[in-house]
């Protein structure tokens, strides 16, 4: 795993034949902070044609997770 404070979180690891290099970068936009959830996965040959289903898949988790944090931050900030 790699990070940089502030701006980037990286992250690689591998499920049977498929290894993936996840990332979130960090930068400012206005009042806030743009998030940006990136995936690329590699595979055997044989299976390429899986990829984009399994990248599809990831980027809905991501979009799920950051909704999720969204909400949370939207709770915390209703609390005080």
């Amino acid at each position: 795993m790699e990070v940089e404070l502030g701006r980037k979180v990286i992250s690689e690891g591998s499920i049977v034949w498929f290894w993936s290099v996840a990332s979130l970068t960090f930068e400012a936009s206005g009042h806030g902070t743009r998030i940006t959830f990136r995936n690329e996965t590699s595979s055997p040959r044989w299976l390429k044609p899986l990829i984009p289903l399994l990248n599809a898949s990831l980027q809905r988790q991501a979009q799920r997770a950051v909704e999720g944090a969204w909400q949370s931050l939207a709770d915390t900030s209703s609390d005080r």
